[in-house]
Order: structure tokens, then C-alpha cells, then sequence
């Protein structure tokens, strides 16, 4: 068992749910998964959902925004056109930083005199 107890908002009145969150954030994988994912399958927090249609992508969305308020396709590759590499930002950030540095040492070298 982990080494502090997890508090559930107030409203959180489904046991097995509780249960169920207890076990998923286990810091013991075995225990996360009740041994197996046939055992996290069989829970009884899951007895109305059918497992199979998920992993064969059967079920539908139990909610689906307005279309126009999705992204569409064409501006998630707009996107990534218009994107810099995650490391060519990263240089960017470091050069920035090294210049602030540089810049503040060379302002004010006395500023900490008076402490």
C-alpha cells in the first residue's frame, strides 16, 4: 500500500470507482493492474464495458464536439510546417539565457555591495 491515503473530492460517492483510482495509482505495477490486464478487465467498476470494442475501435465517443470548434487536418499540418524543432527552441532558449547573463554581469557588478 502506498504511504499516504488519497483524498476523493466530496462528491466521489462510487466506491468501486475509489477503489479502482487506488489501484490504478498503486506504486506496484502488479498491483496497479490487479496481476493482469484480465484482472483490470474483470473489476467491477468495468462490468458494463465491453473491453473488445474498444481494442477493435467498435465503440463511438461518448462525446463529440461541435465540429467547427475541432481542429481539422489541414491546420494541424499548417501547424507543423510553422514548427521549430523541440532541440532548434531549446538552443534558442540557452542563447537567450546566456545573453540575459552576460548582460545583467556586465550592468551592475557592484549591485550586491551594500549587503
Amino acid at each position: 500500500s502506498d504511504v499516504y491515503k488519497r483524498q476523493f473530492p466530496h462528491y466521489l460517492k462510487d466506491k468501486r470507482a475509489k477503489k479502482l483510482m487506488e489501484q490504478l495509482l498503486s506504486k506496484i505495477p502488479e498491483a496497479r493492474l490487479g496481476g493482469s490486464y484480465a484482472s483490470l478487465k474483470n473489476h467491477p467498476w468495468f462490468e458494463k464495458f465491453d473491453c473488445d470494442l474498444l481494442l477493435d475501435k467498435e465503440l463511438s465517443a461518448p462525446y463529440m464536439p461541435q465540429k467547427e470548434k475541432m481542429i481539422q487536418e489541414a491546420d494541424i499540418l499548417k501547424m507543423n510546417q510553422l514548427a521549430q524543432p523541440i532541440t532548434q527552441v531549446i538552443q534558442n532558449d540557452i542563447k537567450i539565457d546566456k545573453n540575459l547573463a552576460k548582460a545583467a554581469n556586465t550592468k551592475n557588478v557592484d549591485w550586491d555591495k551594500d549587503f
